[in-house]
């Protein structure tokens, strides 16, 4: 199905609910966060309060030793308890992050790529780029891949690293991070200039064959550098 196709109101009502569970993601990560403060603080009052009853106790102060081990057991229980629950808490948070993250990759593809065919095509290439090597080559350079995820332009950054050998060569012969990043923000305004977005064919350089995903990077030295 083409998005182009579907009306203007269901666009609307489509982005709206987006928004939503966006904003409804980041207020329950909010209120998790309150909650948690909040209970730490009322915790913190209960024991200022009340401070023979939360002091650590030992043998003595015990008529006999199974009241002792009684109090020993109660002690590693709510020491589990405590720890299920902000090994939960955590979890929770990790996943409430995972969601916006997953939104926002989303959000980016669909800004920019238009139809469902290239949101298809862009998929299958990088992918394929991927696995011949593209994704080992952009994690080793922490400021470019950090870069690609926190531009809006990311996606159509990365479909164009998977299918110009020549963006490659000049992000990544770069002698410092900063200069790879500055190429990467050029070329970023020669797309904002050409909105009218061209569908690159697979790597142009006919000296570049890109084979097993481990001799990519070598591929890319050999014929690059």
């Amino acid at each position: 199905m083409d998005l182009n196709t579907i009306s203007k109101e269901d666009k609307i009502t489509h982005s709206f609910k987006q928004q939503l569970n966006k904003q409804k993601n980041k207020y329950e990560t909010q209120l998790a966060e309150r909650n948690k403060e909040f209970e730490e603080l009322k915790s913190r009052l209960e024991k200022l309060e009340n401070p023979d009853k939360y002091k650590e106790k030992f043998r003595n102060d015990f008529e006999n030793d199974d009241k002792y081990i009684d109090y020993l057991v109660q002690q590693r229980m709510e020491k589990m308890f405590r720890e299920k629950d902000e090994e939960t808490r955590k979890q929770k948070a990790i996943e409430a992050q995972n969601r916006e993250r997953t939104n926002k990759i989303s959000e980016r593809i669909n800004k920019c790529f238009a139809t469902d065919e290239e949101k298809q095509d862009y998929l299958t290439t990088v992918q394929q780029a991927f696995d011949q090597g593209l994704e080992e080559l952009i994690d080793r350079e922490q400021y470019v891949s950090e870069y690609i995820q926190n531009s809006e332009n990311g996606p159509r950054l990365l479909y164009e690293l998977a299918t110009n050998a020549d963006l490659v060569k000049a992000v990544f012969s770069q002698a410092d991070p900063m200069s790879r990043i500055m190429e990467l923000k050029l070329y970023e305004r020669e797309m904002a200039k050409n909105k009218v977005q061209k569908k690159n064919s697979p790597v142009v350089n006919p000296n570049l064959v890109i084979g097993k995903p481990r001799n990519f990077n070598e591929q890319v030295k050999r014929h690059f550098f």
